[in-house]
């Protein structure tokens, strides 16, 4: 009851931004919660009431002013210097709120980039997660933060070196020299994580094609998959991995195929990509298609149609890599090869 009337009053506005800021400091976390939408939707009024409350003595009542905070976003640019200062609170809870309303306040945040990049160092996974994705809200004028974020590209958890790579890619070329530093690293989990980021960086990265057909070539699988994922979102740029791809098109592993013939269809086109594929090689891919997957494995398609579809193409390797996974189960890789089968009726 006391939730719902909380999450009611941010409907009166301003007025309610007193008895909003006491239900802040309710014993109930879903009490707290409710208020901080409620000063979210009232949005900048309520920032000068909620920077007085990042300082209260109940750790929980700092992180819903937080959270708070971050609900209201650009309008709270305000609150910048006491984010900063929440980013260094002793609650690991109330740093990663802090970090995370940094993010949602933007670009207009540059000035807490160096502590953003200190804060990449907490010993809390989630703090560093939410402050990699400050610095990637941020954007360029982050790129600083460069060296930190490749070390913590090479965090061992999901999150971190996920949220890492959204915010290198965010850094565009400034973080491509770096990158393709690491796509020599021992750790192949760290090459395949550079070759996505670079991949989403896309056209940025042309830099990086020389590196990437050499990743082409790599003992590694997974690496070879995001390399050539990389080179397709470079698009024409590049062209000079298209020997090493076509040798992947032609091989008897059905996810080299389809993301081989994905980065093909953007660096030369469908027309060109067409021409490659024989008409003795459409039979093989076929019958390889059909004896890894099975009806049962069709209730997916929709399913993963829906995820990796753009402009009208299947972006598998979009899907696949986005969480920088490895071996993604075949059933991933239904909608690609439909359509690189689907050439053939086209030729």
């Amino acid at each position: 009851m006391r939730s719902s009337a909380a999450y009611a009053l941010g409907s009166i506005g301003k007025d309610a931004v007193s008895a909003l800021i006491m239900a802040l400091k309710d014993a109930d976390k879903n009490v707290r919660s409710s208020a901080a939408d409620a000063l979210g939707i009232i949005g900048k009024d309520a920032v000068p009431d909620l920077i007085i409350v990042l300082k209260n003595s109940d750790k929980n009542v700092r992180s819903s002013a937080a959270n708070a905070l971050g609900s209201i976003g650009q309008d709270a640019k305000d609150a910048v210097p006491a984010l900063i200062m929440a980013i260094k609170d002793s609650d690991k809870n109330v740093r990663s709120t802090a970090a995370n309303a940094l993010g949602s306040i933007g670009q207009d945040v540059k000035d807490a980039v160096p502590d953003l990049i200190i804060v990449l160092k907490d010993s809390d996974k989630n703090v560093r997660s939410t402050a990699a994705n400050a610095l990637g809200s941020i954007g360029q004028d982050a790129k600083d933060a460069v060296p930190a974020l490749i070390i913590a590209l090479k965090d061992s958890d999901k999150n971190v070196y996920s949220s890492a790579a959204y915010a290198l890619g965010e850094m565009k070329k400034d973080a491509v020299p770096a990158l393709i530093t690491i796509l020599k690293d021992f750790n192949k989990n760290v090459r395949s994580r550079s070759a996505y980021t670079l991949g989403r960086i896309g056209k940025d990265a042309k830099d990086a094609v020389p590196a990437l057909i050499i990743a082409l070539k790599d003992p590694d699988l997974d690496l070879r998959l995001t390399a050539a994922y990389a080179l397709g979102q470079i698009g024409k740029e590049a062209n000079n991995a298209t020997p090493l791809l076509i040798e992947m098109i032609r091989s008897h592993d059905i996810r080299s195929v389809a993301f081989a013939a994905e980065a093909l269809y953007f660096i030369i086109g469908l027309n060109e990509a067409q021409k490659i594929i024989s008409e003795k090689e459409f039979d093989r891919i076929k019958t390889e298609f059909e004896r890894v997957t099975d009806r049962s494995q069709t209730q997916y398609l929709p399913r993963f149609a829906q995820l990796i579809e753009r402009s009208g193409t299947s972006t598998v390797a979009e899907a696949t890599t986005s969480s920088i996974v490895s071996s993604p189960p075949l059933v991933c890789y239904i909608p690609i090869i439909n359509q690189v089968l689907s050439w053939k009726c086209s030729q």
